[in-house]
């Protein structure tokens, strides 16, 4: 197997940092490090880490509009005693960083955002009604009235909700048919209708799913029951299901542990993913070509990347950036974003 570094960003222990702007919504804060200009195979990215958001509470699952204009994320309203962050809700800004505001104002968890193909709404998971048997259903809020309605309600949990590129169907996990979750998809037109059920799988946890831009197929990650842990949760790995046969395989990381977290990019060559390097343990955001698995790029050196997303025109990729600590001792997350040649990730991958 070979895995190629792509050193896109070159963030070392003990750079230094340029301080943080002041305020929220000011636009991009300035860039954390500069990365050296770096030549391969004939391509050259010199590339720039920004934080978009600096706030005192974790923000994580940064999400693209349609059309590249917009981020949607998560925010914890509240870290307890033992550093576990809670109350999320959504909030929306501009894809500078800039207006950065609520979107959803409810006590209970609000997160996992998926944009509809015409950038109207969000889905998105919500925790269960207080006394409820479940934890979670899914919502969906107009983003431009900020009205919240129940997509899918069941008895089990279900979450990551993702619609397909036409629109014409949502693909979510649920352990409707009891533990461990499988993909499920339904209709947009008919959410009352049976949903069929999209992957069959016994020993793993199905989650995450996002679909190719074809809606083809559809790329999640798995955690592995019973398997012993790393990092204290159950390692994962990749899989891909062909929508139309329900055909599923498992798709080779060359060697990365607990990958998670895979979106396709917008020409659906290439999916990126988070990952951890299985010598250092460090989390980093890696791509591969879905058609030539085992072959994988390091896209990030920041240690601990997760949720990664390319923009809709392939020159800017956003992603979790765990880098501080709040005062309560959680781990901070904000959103970063890095501009690079989208080109030249795709000629490494070749």
């Amino acid at each position: 197997m070979k895995q190629n570094a792509l050193w896109v960003i070159l963030f070392l222990a003990g750079c230094h940092q340029t301080p943080f702007a002041t305020g929220v919504g000011a636009g991009a804060f300035e860039a954390e490090s500069k990365g050296p200009k770096f030549t391969r195979e004939g391509g050259a990215i010199e590339a720039t880490q920004r934080f978009l958001t600096n706030s005192p509470m974790p923000d994580e699952h940064p999400v693209w509009s349609p059309d590249g204009k917009h981020i949607a994320f998560q925010r914890a309203g509240k870290v307890d005693a033992k550093g576990v962050p809670s109350q999320y809700n959504l909030w929306l800004m501009n894809a500078d960083g800039g207006a950065q505001h609520q979107l959803t104002h409810a006590e209970r968890d609000c997160q996992q955002a998926s944009w509809s193909p015409d950038g109207k709404h969000i889905a998105f998971r919500q925790a269960a009604a207080s006394g409820a048997t479940r934890e979670f259903d899914v919502a969906m809020i107009d983003v431009a009235s900020g009205a919240v309605s129940l997509l899918v309600e069941n008895p089990g949990d279900d979450k990551h909700p993702s619609f397909s590129h036409d629109g014409k169907t949502l693909v979510w996990n649920s352990e409707r048919e009891g533990h461990p979750a499988n993909l499920y998809m339904l209709p947009t037109a008919d959410l009352k209708a049976a949903p069929r059920r999209l992957t069959t799988s016994s020993g793993t946890n199905d989650v995450h799913p996002t679909f190719s831009p074809d809606d083809r197929r559809v790329v999640f990650h798995s955690y592995l029951i019973g398997a012993a842990p790393i990092d204290n949760e159950p390692p994962t790995k990749l899989g891909l299901v062909e929508v139309k046969s329900g055909a599923q395989g498992w798709l080779d990381v060359g060697g990365l542990l607990a990958p998670k977290h895979p979106f396709f990019t917008p020409d659906g060559h290439i999916i990126t993913f988070h990952a951890s390097d299985a010598k250092s343990g460090d989390s980093n955001v890696y791509a591969m070509n879905v058609d030539k698995p085992g072959h994988t790029v390091q896209i990030t050196a920041i240690k601990n990347g997760k949720h990664p997303e390319l923009s809709p025109d392939g020159k800017h990729l956003i992603y979790a950036h765990k880098h501080k600590l709040t005062d309560d001792g959680a781990s901070q997350y904000d959103i970063s974003i890095v501009d690079f040649d989208y080109a030249v990730l795709r000629h490494a991958l070749e």
